[in-house]
């Protein structure tokens, strides 16, 4: 079983979306199945051996369980903050309890970073440039903007006329078509420019080349 079809199963039982799982397990471990941490917290989705007890999982080293674990934690930190992926995240990596003493994202330097690295790789792709997650803005109720601007900005950053206080991953993928739309549409003026302008071209020729046969 490949771990991407782990990631499917977990999701789909959790119901959670599959790329934030990913996303996620890839800032935490970067999918080692043998990661440990200063801390303590053991393998791919970096579970503290308490927790990993509470959800069940009597082997945090192996892969299926580990995913499995991490994502019924997730869904239920998601539930709790009533679908905030941004608070979800950061009770993810500090505890509910910490979110909840300070009513919003806690003041950590570390889980604040951890959050921006995840919703970075959840939005553009674990690929994605990791200096795109600086230009991430968190603030206490967990919205994020684009801190590039005063503006309430996208996370994309090519993206500028669109104002959003709350961002979804819907949000930006309907931006996205919407850009690769107007791309396709522009080639296909541009085709038609082209294709016009050559027919002219042709269409003067033809009458140059009958008015020189009727001279001679």
């Amino acid at each position: 079983t490949s771990l991407n079809d782990i990631f499917e199963r977990a999701a789909k039982k959790y119901n959670v979306d599959v790329d934030l799982l990913k996303a996620l397990a890839y800032e935490e471990s970067r999918f080692q199945s043998n990661a440990v941490s200063s801390a303590g917290a053991i393998g791919i989705m970096q579970l503290m051996p308490s927790t990993a007890k509470s959800l069940g999982v009597t082997n945090p080293y192996d892969p299926e369980q580990n995913i499995m674990g991490g994502a019924k934690l997730l869904a239920a930190h998601l539930k709790k903050y009533n679908g905030n992926i941004t608070l979800a995240l950061a009770a993810y990596g500090a505890g509910s309890n910490a979110v909840d003493k300070y009513g919003g994202v806690p003041p950590y330097k570390e889980t604040q970073t951890a959050i921006k690295r995840v919703l970075n790789y959840y939005y553009n792709g674990l690929g994605a440039d990791e200096k795109l997650a600086d230009k991430i803005k968190i603030d206490n109720n967990g919205n994020t903007y684009n801190k590039a601007s005063n503006v309430n900005e996208p996370l994309l950053t090519d993206v500028s006329e669109e104002d959003h206080s709350v961002l979804t991953k819907e949000d930006l993928i309907r931006i996205k078509r919407d850009m690769e739309v107007d791309k396709m549409l522009a080639h296909v003026a541009d085709r038609d420019i082209y294709l016009t302008s050559n027919m002219e071209t042709d269409m003067i020729s033809d009458t140059t080349s009958a008015a020189s046969g009727r001279a001679l």
